[in-house]
């Protein structure tokens, strides 16, 4: 059985006794795992009305309110767009037909429809709808590991209307049926939490606890299908066996700092929330689509093995290079020409930075790795054209992975420099230091990198960088590594690390590398958390800004270095 409550209802529960306000509870595979972590909480009785489990929809009239018009409606869903998953992306349904979609759909649909039926009927101000698969056995015979939706439905303080404030889909790594009650619960928790703050403010006390996935049993992992890359360095110096392998392998398309993306939604509103709805994977192209783009816009292609799929799909990088300066448009024109009248799924793509979309590819995928990999292999390619010993020109060897001297003979291989980024904790691990670059969008701030100089340690790279951008003298023996991330921009491995200094200290910003610099508080960061999509973008952040104004910062999405870092320390 789930354990019978976490540390997020306490904060759920304190933030409702805070407010006055009241919440009721349907609930269908969590299974009472939700009403009974409420009411596990001392002072529940002042906030918590009530719930249901309602199991089996067929069955369950008497426990859905008794209701024959909602019975109905959940029992012949509509179609719909799945809303957004717990890493912040959303989903559309256009092009799939799988039983599994249409499974999640039917739950998005029963936690939308019930959640506002329940907080109508019960006159609470919020409530809590969650339906799913815990597992370990599953209904759709393409779902292997767990999932729930969750809806937070609440009534509006000023107008009494009730309304959907939060959807989630919330995706587990396995099939673990319990593991999966605790974490869907407490997800839930979590979702309405952030409804409570964003509609009561941001003062409530305890910002949400940051929330990781279970962890993934090893009966599971073979379950998941993940498509592991396979770099097969053995097969780079065999140019016969790679000349065999391109006719039916994948291309990763990329021009400058940018990559090709498919599955690219209209951008739009959310659950009332108007936040940018964007969902990004790879396009892959065919060979033959990759030679009529070349054919048309005379741009020369330089082709990289990346590897092997699951040991088997061949992939390369194409980095197609145009004369002057035309921009991706003119490619990205003549991909959409070429993909005319052809079968694949996904002929909706377009250009994209890298740098920003990257991390919101599915880590259910190797399209983060896949696309790192090609961008850090191109950038090389680009600027390193010549021996670093004598000087000579060079040729590309080893599928596009070394370089031997044409003078020389000298073997050169792409290089990364060393990177530190960490995370400036006050001391009493209340506020963060974070900052804002030039490049940044307005309310934009992230944590402190640099590089790391020859013959100088980690940890004293960190203090100096710190102390070189904003005047803060960090804690020495405060230094603690938490992760690593490739960053090809053009050639970098950061290294990641959480410190603590004394916030007292007055901030002396280096203007020539920041243009803010400041402290921020457990209850701004929590809830720049609960901002979705690419805030890295200057239009993203600006749809973000204008949806809610009273936003004070925002912070990189999942999937890069430094939001691990601010997670970690808030789990901390």
């Amino acid at each position: 059985m789930p354990s019978l409550t976490s540390p997020v209802y306490a904060q759920l529960v304190k933030a409702l006794q805070k407010q006055k306000a009241v919440v009721s509870v349907v609930e269908s595979c969590c299974g009472g795992t939700i009403s009974a972590s409420i009411m596990a909480q001392a002072g529940s009785s002042r906030v918590y009305w009530g719930g249901s489990v309602a199991y089996n929809t067929a069955k369950a009239k008497p426990f859905l309110l008794n209701d024959e018009t909602l019975h109905q409606t959940l029992l012949h869903p509509p179609k719909a767009v799945l809303p957004n998953k717990n890493d912040g992306t959303n989903r559309s349904t256009k092009s799939s037909s799988s039983e599994k979609d249409a499974y999640i759909q039917s739950k998005v649909h029963w936690t939308r429809e019930t959640a506002l039926a329940f907080c109508r009927e019960t006159g609470t101000d919020f409530c809590i709808a969650e339906a799913g698969a815990a597992g370990p056995t599953f209904r759709p015979a393409d779902l292997h590991t767990g999932f729930a939706v969750v809806a937070v439905a609440a009534r509006n303080p000023s107008t009494g209307a009730v309304e959907l404030v939060q959807q989630q889909i919330v995706e587990s790594a396995s099939a673990d049926r319990q593991g999966n009650m605790r974490w869907f619960a407490d997800q839930a928790a979590a979702l309405a939490l952030t409804a409570v703050l964003q509609l009561h403010g941001s003062d409530t006390e305890d910002p949400p606890l940051p929330l990781s996935l279970p962890p993934l049993a090893a009966a599971d992992s073979a379950k998941l299908n993940v498509p592991l890359l396979d770099r097969a360095t053995h097969m780079r110096t065999d140019s016969v066996a790679l000349a065999a392998l391109a006719p039916a392998a994948l291309y990763l398309v990329l021009h400058k700092n940018l990559a090709l993306f498919g599955n690219v939604p209209d951008s739009g509103t959310s659950n009332g929330n108007n936040s940018v709805s964007q969902d990004r994977r790879l396009a892959f192209l065919p060979l033959d689509q990759v030679e009529r783009v070349c054919a048309t816009t005379g741009a020369k292609k330089q082709t990289t093995f990346l590897g092997l799929l699951d040991g088997q799909q061949a992939v390369f990088g194409v980095d197609l290079l145009l004369q002057d300066n035309e921009s991706a448009t003119t490619i990205q024109q003549a991909i959409h020409n070429v993909q005319q009248g052809n079968d694949f799924e996904d002929r909706v793509t377009v250009f994209q930075d890298t740098r920003t979309v990257a991390p919101l590819l599915s880590p259910a995928t190797a399209d983060n790795e896949l696309v790192l990999h090609a961008t850090a292999l191109a950038q090389w390619q680009r600027r390193a054209p010549f021996c670093p010993a004598c000087g000579g020109a060079t040729t590309l060897l080893d599928g596009g992975t070394s370089r031997k001297c044409t003078a020389c003979s000298q073997q050169s291989w792409p290089r990364q420099d060393p990177s530190m980024i960490a995370v400036v904790s006050s001391r009493d691990g209340q506020r963060v230091l974070l900052a804002r670059s030039k490049r940044h969008p307005e309310r934009m701030h992230t944590a402190l990198a640099g590089f790391v100089e020859a013959g100088e340690t980690m940890e004293r790279a960190v203090a100096r960088e710190v102390y070189e951008e904003t005047g803060i003298r960090i804690d020495l023996d405060s230094v603690n590594y938490v992760a690593t991330q490739p960053w090809p921009f053009p050639q970098s491995t950061m290294i990641g690390f959480t410190v603590t200094a004394d916030e007292t200290q007055p901030l002396n910003i280096d203007m020539n590398e920041l243009v803010s610099a400041e402290w921020f508080d457990r209850a701004q960061v929590q809830v720049a958390t609960t901002v979705p999509g690419a805030v890295m973008q200057h239009e993203v952040a600006a749809a973000a800004i204008a949806a809610n104004p009273r936003l004070e910062l925002l912070i990189p999405p999942k999937g890069v270095l430094a939001r691990t870092l601010l997670e970690t320390w808030l789990r901390k």
